[in-house]
């Protein structure tokens, strides 16, 4: 009897252990602890002057300073179809380093693009990290002038890249000096598709009804949008439905040597 009253006792308390943990859990499950954000997106007012009849929403994607802290600049182009579809399309440039253009005679471009293309989904865009108007910025107005001076000038191949290395060299410097927070890590590909995956959630969060996205990327803009793919995180609350690659850059493929025959 003394056996069978342990055996009791062992199981009686297991039941009240389980009891409390259910309990518990039951009780902390509405109350997650709430994991911040790497990434926020945000509206603004609209730097530059558009068509007036247009409905165009401006704002910067602003990452936590684990992720650098960038603003990267943002603008959604609504669709002015009669037939509208809630899923947006995201347009990837190429370079990297190319800014999409998000000025007044760029944005009179898109407009033209959007009409041409007969968009019946909002158009979002969004420049990298150092393009554009990015803050930080990256430019180096030094390099772009000598570029310039170079279509002036019959300088010599081993001068030019000389000449090259030594103001991409002192931009850096003076890059480092002004922004010491900057990481080199926190720029590439990878960093740059986790981005565009910021943005994606940010604006979901924003838009509940971009639940669906569409990338079109040209040129290193494919290379990207196959990234995005890559990480883009299971069962949530939006999906990527579909890509169109112009101009194919994969990873590992496309050297000097190989682009012609890889385009």
């Amino acid at each position: 009897r003394q056996g069978i009253m342990k055996y009791r006792f062992f199981f009686i308390f297991v039941g009240v252990v389980f009891l409390f943990t259910g309990i518990l859990y039951f009780k902390n499950c509405g109350n997650a602890v709430a994991v911040p954000q790497a990434y926020d997106f945000k509206t603004h007012p609209c730097w530059f002057e558009a068509d007036y009849q247009r409905d165009i929403v401006c704002g910067y994607l602003t990452a936590t300073v684990e992720k650098g802290a960038f603003k990267l600049p943002v603008v959604i182009i609504k669709t002015e179809s009669i037939e509208p579809k809630s899923d947006p399309l995201i347009y990837l440039n190429g370079g990297p380093g190319v800014s999409h253009g998000l000025t007044a005679a760029g944005i009179q471009r898109w407009l033209s693009w959007a009409r041409l293309a007969g968009l019946s989904r909002d158009l979002i865009l969004m420049d990298g990290r150092g393009v554009g108007r990015s803050q930080p910025s990256l430019d180096c107005k030094s390099l772009q002038e000598f570029n310039r001076s170079l279509l002036e000038t019959d300088t010599p191949i081993i001068l030019e890249r000389e000449k090259n290395k030594s103001i991409v060299s002192s931009c850096l410097n003076d890059l480092a000096a002004r922004h010491p927070q900057i990481n080199p890590m926190q720029f590439g590909t990878k960093q740059s598709a986790k981005d565009v995956v910021g943005l994606m959630q940010s604006l979901n969060q924003k838009y509940p009804e971009y639940r669906a996205y569409h990338l079109l990327g040209v040129s290193y803009g494919t290379r990207l949008a196959l990234e995005v793919d890559q990480i883009l995180p299971e069962n949530g609350s939006y999906t990527l439905k579909s890509m169109v690659l112009d101009s194919l850059y994969p990873a590992g493929k496309g050297g000097v040597s190989s682009i012609p025959q890889v385009a």
